[in-house]
This record gives C-alpha cells, sequence and structure tokens, in this order.
C-alpha cells in the first residue's frame, strides 16, 4: 500500500507520463495540484509536455513555488494499459511527490 508515489527530479510532463507508463503500465490522461487541472489529454498542447511540471503549476495556478519549497504534490489520473484491465474501472492513486529540488 502506497502514501505518496515519488518522483525524484523536476521532470517534465511528457517524463511523468513516461515515469506512469513505464513502471506503472497506466497512461495519464490528467494531472492536477491545488484544485487546479493543469494538464490533461483532451485538451492538450504539444508544448506542454516540454515543460516541467513545477514550470506548469506556477503557470497555470498562477502561484509562485517558495525557494523552501522542496517537492509539490500532485494528483494524476490514469487509465490502464493492461490488456485484461477493466477500461470501465477507476485506477486509485495517491498522491504524487515531485521532487523537484534537493537539501
Amino acid at each position: 500500500l502506497w502514501d505518496t508515489i515519488d518522483i525524484d527530479g523536476d521532470v517534465t510532463v511528457e517524463g511523468l507520463k513516461e515515469h506512469f507508463e513505464e513502471n506503472y503500465n497506466y497512461e495519464v490522461t490528467s494531472l492536477f495540484a491545488g484544485g487546479v487541472m493543469l494538464w490533461d489529454s483532451l485538451s492538450a498542447d504539444d508544448d506542454v509536455d516540454e515543460k516541467r511540471v513545477s514550470e506548469l503549476y506556477q503557470e497555470v495556478a498562477h502561484r509562485e513555488l517558495r525557494p523552501g519549497e522542496l517537492d509539490l504534490i500532485v494528483g494524476v489520473d490514469v487509465e490502464d494499459l493492461d490488456d485484461d484491465a477493466d477500461p470501465d474501472a477507476e485506477v486509485d492513486l495517491p498522491p504524487v511527490r515531485i521532487r523537484f529540488r534537493s537539501v
């Protein structure tokens, strides 16, 4: 049982999507933080894939990350890419902690 999924480094949106596909066989369908939708696959802009999640958060949420902040907690919605998975089943994931700064 997970309480968070930890990702080290200031990953891009594409890097986050690749992490979930390679490690869990999940396709990320949306990304949100603090009640703000940061990205979703239905209205995806190719330019967003190259942005770092921390940069995207600051742009969309209109909130600067303070120098002392080391990580960003985001939520992701995913679809299971496993052939045996029920296409209507929801995948329940814990929050994702992106450690974009090291101490």
